[in-house]
């Protein structure tokens, strides 16, 4: 019988986790502190390196600011972070064999989910802004 690797959840993934769900559900709104290394440490069970790849993993994911010397500062991911966290992913898909071929495939199902929200939340106004738009694009 063949062995089977599980990937075990490391401390920092779950303490990351369950911040995350906080500020999800409101329990930190964008431009409040989280508490301090210390606290969550308590908070959670877990050292400071766990603590603190937490942290380090929601900045990468734009939900909280880091400063040194300061605690963690809730904030929102912005269009620009998004766009900077997505291009090396990009340029990794882009070089691998049909790389093209699965970018333009993912490319065509995140504009159709954009397409789809702009149907649904769209106003008379949006909609003949875009009949304008079209128009001087033909």
């Amino acid at each position: 019988m063949a062995t089977v690797a599980i990937r075990r959840r490391k401390l920092y993934e779950d303490v990351a986790d369950h911040l995350d769900k906080l500020i999800q559900a409101g329990a930190y709104a964008p431009s409040d502190l989280l508490p301090s290394e210390r606290d969550l440490m308590k908070r959670f069970g877990v050292g400071r390196p766990a603590v603190r790849e937490a942290l380090f993993h929601l900045r990468k994911m734009g939900v909280v600011e880091l400063r040194s010397g300061e605690r963690a500062r809730v904030t929102r991911p912005t269009p620009q972070l998004v766009i900077n966290a997505l291009a090396g992913t990009v340029r990794h898909m882009l070089s691998a064999p049909n790389g093209v071929q699965e970018f333009q495939g993912a490319r065509a199902f995140f504009e159709a989910g954009l397409v789809r929200h702009a149907a649904n939340f769209a106003t008379r106004q949006d909609i003949a802004d875009f009949e304008i738009a079209l128009e001087n694009n033909r």
